[in-house]
């Protein structure tokens, strides 16, 4: 009706269809089977409107646009043949891809440097260990005092490990799944944020931490744009989520150092001051949620003093729970970082107009 297609009479508020609407109705619904558009039928009807169907110029005009109509789709019919085929060749270039040999990485031996037991600091004592002259796969590391970590398929396990029944592991990623595309451009946006920030930084031979990736994980799709001569510390409570992402990762066949470290204490068994950067994916969200804890001090004794922190904090209600960006912004000054650079951006209805998203980075004050 807003087009003109159907014209009914009108008595008050009623409309009144007459018999010339409902033959109106049955011309749309035949020249929609035949693949007419709107705007096509519209021009139809008006044909048919001002004639009677008998006049020689107004037939020829209407077997013209159904021949017009026909070559279109045959046109449209080869288009999506082509389209077929191209669906088709990328369905194999897949899965040669994915069926490829996978690079198979371990724990690397630049990373035992930075190894150390979490009780007397002292460092770790390699025994029967599998390995090749780049990465150790399978093996135990074990402290004079008695603490060990066991090396499984190239993944420290620590004592601090979730255990591997704990259903809490997200193996399908159900995090990333269905989201809103307001919400896929929010973390878009926080992507080039912590990317223009890391990407300044001189990372050549430098340590780079990112932790609690169950939640979120940011180098995960990263990698390929950070400096490849760098030793990435990658932390989870759980084996089994670091299994699934090395997997993946080692399909990338990226020539990186990763030690993958399964831990759920936050005790890890590090080197203090070692990390050049940490990158703060909303893991300090994750730790107040899941321990009630500041993120800021557990790991802050693991960076140099010259470290540099970068990442996300959601601020506002989440469930039961409220996230307060002025006190996450206080304890991270208390423990002597300054902010650098600081974002806020509003996040969609989706997750709460309320709330925000912060994007930061910070150093050390006296650095």
């Amino acid at each position: 009706m807003e087009l003109g297609l159907l014209v009914p009479g009108r008595h008050g508020n009623l409309y009144d269809f007459s018999e010339d609407s409902i033959e109106d109705i049955r011309w749309i619904h035949k020249l929609k089977e035949m693949g007419f558009l709107l705007k096509e039928i519209q021009k139809v009807l008006s044909l048919r409107r001002t004639s009677n169907w008998v006049e020689p110029q107004e037939i020829a005009e209407y077997l013209i646009l159904l021949d017009k109509k026909k070559k279109s789709l045959r046109e449209d019919i080869e288009n999506i043949k082509d389209e077929i085929a191209r669906i088709e060749e990328e369905e194999k270039s897949f899965t040669i891809e994915t069926a490829g040999d996978k690079v198979l990485v371990g724990v690397p031996l630049k990373a035992l440097e930075y190894l150390r037991c979490p009780f007397c600091g002292e460092a770790f004592a390699v025994e029967q260990v599998q390995m090749n002259s780049r990465y150790i796969y399978n093996g135990k590391l074990a402290c004079a005092c008695g603490y060990a970590l066991e090396i499984r398929d190239g993944i420290v396990l620590s004592p601090g490990a979730a255990d591997e029944a704990d259903g809490g592991a997200d193996l399908e990623r159900e995090k990333y799944k269905d989201l809103p595309a307001s919400v896929v451009t929010m973390l878009q946006r926080s992507y080039n944020f912590l990317l223009h920030r890391v990407s300044g930084l001189q990372l050549y031979d430098r340590v780079v931490m990112e932790t609690d990736i169950n939640e979120f994980f940011y180098l995960y799709t990263h990698f390929r744009k950070i400096e490849n001569h760098v030793l990435f510390i990658i932390t989870d409570r759980y084996p089994q989520v670091l299994r699934m992402y090395k997997e993946r990762i080692e399909y990338l066949k990226l020539d990186l150092d990763i030690l993958y470290l399964a831990d759920g204490s936050g005790d890890y068994p590090l080197k203090k001051e070692s990390v050049d950067l940490l990158i703060d994916y909303f893991s300090s969200n994750y730790r107040e949620t899941a321990r009630g804890e500041s993120m800021h001090r557990q790991i802050f004794k693991y960076l140099k003093r010259d470290a540099e922190i970068t990442g996300c904090y959601f601020s506002g209600k989440a469930g039961e729970r409220q996230f307060d960006k002025m006190q996450f912004l206080e304890e991270m000054k208390e423990n002597g970082y300054a902010l650098i650079k600081e974002r806020i951006i509003d996040c969609p209805v989706e997750v709460g107009k309320e709330n925000r998203l912060l994007m930061y980075e910070s150093r050390k004050e006296d650095a």
